[in-house]
C-alpha cells in the first residue's frame, strides 16, 4: 500500500499529502501508453531529478502544480517539449483512461490537500 507523504506551509498552515509511489505509477503507464517507451525507458526516463521524492512542501506544491501528463512527456521529451511537436494538452481518452488506472489498480489520487 502507498503511504502518503504530508507537508505543511509553515506560514500558512496550508498541508498537502503525495501518494508519491501512486504519483510515479501513472507516470509510468502514461510514458508507456501515450509515449509509446518500453519498460527499459521508462526506467531510465523515471531516474531523472524531475522524480525525486518530495522532502518538503514546496516539492510537493512543484509536483501538484502540473499534470501527470505534462511530468510524464517532460521526462520523455525535455523540456519545452511542446516545441518539439509534442502537444501540451493531454489526448482526448486522458481523462477516462486516468480515471480507469485510478480504480483498476485501486490506486488514491496521488495528491490530496488538506
Amino acid at each position: 500500500m502507498d503511504e502518503i507523504l504530508v507537508f505543511s506551509d509553515n506560514k500558512t498552515g496550508d498541508k498537502v499529502g503525495v501518494y508519491y509511489n501512486t504519483w510515479l505509477f501513472i507516470i509510468r503507464c502514461i510514458l508507456v501508453k501515450y509515449a509509446h517507451k518500453t519498460a527499459e525507458e521508462v526506467d531510465e526516463i523515471l531516474e531523472k531529478q524531475y522524480y525525486k521524492k518530495p522532502e518538503d512542501y514546496e516539492d510537493a506544491l512543484c509536483i501538484s502544480h502540473e499534470t501527470e501528463y505534462h511530468w510524464a512527456m517532460l521526462g520523455a521529451y525535455g523540456e519545452e517539449y511542446w516545441l518539439k511537436g509534442v502537444s501540451v494538452l493531454s489526448p482526448i481518452d486522458y481523462d477516462e483512461w486516468y480515471n480507469d488506472c485510478i480504480r483498476k489498480n485501486k490506486l488514491h489520487n496521488p495528491i490530496k490537500w488538506f
